[in-house]
């Protein structure tokens, strides 16, 4: 969980094109939070691609958290969206 400006959330959900945001209540030892997620809006779970730039994005994301290079390699053979 990120704490963020609305500035800051502004830019994520620009960037989230194709999901909904919606409310979701966390606890976690004892604590009470309320928080946002991303989902995939209904009309994408089949068939939507990602941009380019967004897939850089998650593949950049997947070397930076030492995933394995399996599942990397599998990122990288992703189908984008002609703009």
């Amino acid at each position: 969980m990120y704490e963020m400006t609305p500035d800051e959330f502004d830019v994520l959900k620009k960037s989230e094109q194709g999901y909904e945001v919606r409310g979701v209540k966390i606890v976690c030892n004892n604590l009470h939070s309320n928080a946002v997620t991303f989902i995939a809006a209904t009309e994408c779970l089949q068939g939507c691609k990602p941009s380019a730039d967004y897939l850089d994005r998650i593949v950049k994301g997947a070397r930076e958290s030492c995933l394995p290079t399996e599942y990397v390699d599998c990122l990288t053979l992703t189908e984008t969206r002609v703009l």
